[in-house]
């Protein structure tokens, strides 16, 4: 038996549309580029504006996270964060949506690449 292979590198990305809070969201694909492009795409499939969705958050082999706040005293939030572990990313998008001011922060989308 030889060594065993280096897992593949696999990307993923998450866009918010902060309007509308529309997501999108795309994993397991080849690239960075690919990612982002598919996420900003699927924003705007799910209803988001083509100059409203951005991208989120990004990453390769790890467990990203969204959070979005509808409404509230200081209007739409949303945070996000990326960790080994899914739990921990979840939790930390919350807090982050938080402290950007979100009443009512919610786990949008949580994803784990590779």
């Amino acid at each position: 038996m030889g060594p065993m292979p280096a897992p593949p590198t696999l990307y993923g990305a998450i866009a918010v549309d902060i309007d509308t809070l529309a997501t999108g969201y795309v994993k397991d694909v080849a690239s960075r580029e690919e990612a982002e492009r598919g996420a900003l795409e699927n924003c705007r499939k799910a209803g988001g504006s083509a100059s409203g969705c951005e991208v989120a958050v990004w990453g390769h082999n790890t467990c990203l996270a969204l959070s979005t706040s509808l409404g509230g005293s200081s209007g739409n939030a949303w945070g996000y964060a990326w960790s080994d572990d899914g739990w921990v990313s979840r939790r930390d998008a919350v807090n982050a949506c938080r402290e950007q001011g979100g009443s009512n922060c919610k786990v949008a989308v949580s994803l784990c690449t590779g």
